[in-house]
């Protein structure tokens, strides 16, 4: 996929986090945490002692990054080990019990940021929820020819085809060829998932996630036989 050579993520807009409602700070009672992003929704502006997590923090919020499908993997890798350096719940071993639960919540609710960011499927499943308020996983996605679009239709077929390729398959080279092929097509949808979001192009994103679905399901099943020829 490309890389960008600056900044976390790339977009035109200015970024507002979704928290909507600041956390008033359990140690000083200061509550100007609005507009912030990053150590500002994670650590007090006027006392230092780590917040509640607002109400509506999104992942984006925690690396100070606007939605965008486009990142740079190694910039957000780089802020995220600085973050959870500063939040491990270690740092915190001696302090009282109110920092030691919220330093645990604020480090595992990084985690999986990190791993939901990193990862472009997760990634892009994540952002099509903060577009349309729902659950790509949730909705009735089942592959079917009548009624779908034409991409979702031709997948449909060619899925079919490959798992008979699959099961047909007697030697590690033919599976792995197989795979190859399958990654050319992921990362075509990748290329056009970043184009769809940016035209917040709602159904083509759905419909790109869809296929992206049934691709990774072709690479789990792949990597499962061959695991088995290697025995």
């Amino acid at each position: 996929m490309k890389r960008l050579t600056s900044g976390l993520f790339s977009s035109s807009k200015s970024f507002r986090p979704l928290s909507t409602i600041s956390p008033r700070c359990t140690s000083c009672g200061n509550a100007d945490t609005s507009g912030g992003c990053g150590l500002c929704l994670i650590k007090c502006k006027g006392c230092g002692f780590l917040l509640p997590r607002p109400e509506g923090t999104n992942y984006f919020s925690l690396f100070c990054a606007p939605p965008s499908f486009t990142i740079n993997n190694s910039s957000l890798r780089h802020q995220y080990l600085k973050m959870q350096r500063l939040l491990h719940p270690d740092n915190y071993s001696s302090a009282d019990g109110r920092l030691q639960e919220l330093s645990a919540k604020w480090s595992a609710l990084l985690n999986q940021a990190y791993e939901t960011l990193k990862d472009p499927q997760r990634r892009a499943n994540y952002l099509y929820q903060i577009m349309t308020g729902k659950d790509v996983d949730g909705e009735d996605n089942t592959l079917d020819s009548k009624g779908s679009s034409p991409e979702i239709g031709a997948l449909l077929s060619e899925v079919m085809e490959i798992r008979l390729d699959l099961d047909d398959a007697t030697d590690p080279q033919q599976v792995q060829a197989i795979m190859d092929e399958n990654w050319r097509h992921t990362e075509q949808i990748y290329r056009e998932l970043g184009e769809a979001f940016n035209n917040k192009d709602v159904t083509k994103i759905r419909t790109l996630l869809i296929m992206l679905r049934y691709r990774k399901s072709i690479e789990d099943v792949a990597k499962e036989i061959l695991g088995t020829m290697d025995q």
